[in-house]
């Protein structure tokens, strides 16, 4: 079996991992109420993802043409994209990967 280079396992995040720091992006980028009426926090993160896409007048990705992981990291995506639309923002997805800007952003929220 082929080895993958050890940078590009250091910039991925684990399920557990991207599951709970886009969970964490949610909470800070969206009021309370609002996630509660899309079923916070009982709902699964992808589903509550989906919800927030689509209350911005956006589509999710089709969840027939993606694994779970790739699901979450693509509707990331979509969510600082076309959601939060920040140049800044697009600029980073541009350079990293959408698991390092969520970092990032994360990072940059609680300082």
């Amino acid at each position: 079996m082929k080895k993958m280079p050890v940078l590009l396992i250091q910039r991925i995040l684990s399920e557990k991992d991207l599951t709970e720091n886009i969970r964490e992006l949610l909470y800070l980028l969206i009021d309370e109420p609002t996630l509660v009426g899309f079923g916070w926090p009982d709902k699964p993160v992808d589903e509550v993802l989906e919800l927030v896409i689509q209350r911005c007048g956006h589509v999710p990705v089709n969840r027939d043409h993606y694994g779970y992981m790739d699901r979450l990291r693509e509707n990331a995506k979509l969510l600082f994209t076309v959601v939060i639309d920040d140049n800044a923002v697009k600029t980073l997805l541009n350079n990293q990967t959408v698991d390092e800007v969520i970092l990032h952003v994360l990072r940059l929220a609680k300082t």
